[in-house]
């Protein structure tokens, strides 16, 4: 493989590590394209779905982790849809429902933080879940899950960028993230 080619295959790499990450916190280098006022569901109607639907009452979704974690998660306060955890070393990570792997990225690398990215969708493809793991993923894509399913073991030490946590969780939906939707 020539120079050339493994230096634009290492930038594309590069660039696309960047573009998921920034829209897993909430930037999009989209959005300088919306004219004022407009919504992402005026501009990609059929991919907002999954941003606008509301939860119907009383859905709650299994626990990503031990009930002990729960008290001292941290809401993240740009993205409402998302919990962090501090998790002790090989503690197990869970499917919080029923879907398959639809994305998976081991040893992403941020800033000094090493860690694995997978997204779970829901079997009715009406839900997604961002799993962000300082520990091992222990799934493949398009592997099918069952909740509750162990996903990833947290391994010691924490993201600098998510406070020292080392698991954190992001829900696709316009609904805060919050304790109280786990069962």
């Amino acid at each position: 493989m020539s120079k050339s080619l493994k230096i634009l295959l290492s930038v594309l790499a590069l660039i696309s590590i960047g573009f998921s990450v920034s829209i897993l916190f909430g930037w999009s280098p989209f959005l300088k394209f919306f004219k004022k006022g407009e919504t992402l569901q005026q501009v990609v109607p059929e991919q907002a779905l999954i941003f606008s639907e509301e939860l119907p009452s009383g859905v709650s979704f299994v626990l990503p982790v031990e009930e002990k974690y729960l008290e001292s998660a941290l809401k993240d306060e740009e993205n409402p849809q998302g919990l962090s955890f501090f998790l002790e070393p090989n503690t197990p990570i869970r499917a919080i429902f029923p879907g398959r792997i639809i994305r998976l990225e081991r040893d992403v690398l941020f800033g000094d933080d090493i860690f694995d990215l997978f997204i779970l969708e829901s079997e009715d493809h009406k839900l997604q879940t961002t799993y962000l793991v300082y520990g091992s993923a222990q799934i493949n894509i398009f592997d099918e899950v069952k909740e509750g399913d162990v996903l990833a073991t947290a391994k010691e030490g924490g993201l600098s960028f998510k406070e020292g946590a080392n698991f954190s969780i992001f829900l696709y939906k316009n609904i805060p993230l919050s304790k109280d939707l786990f069962k």
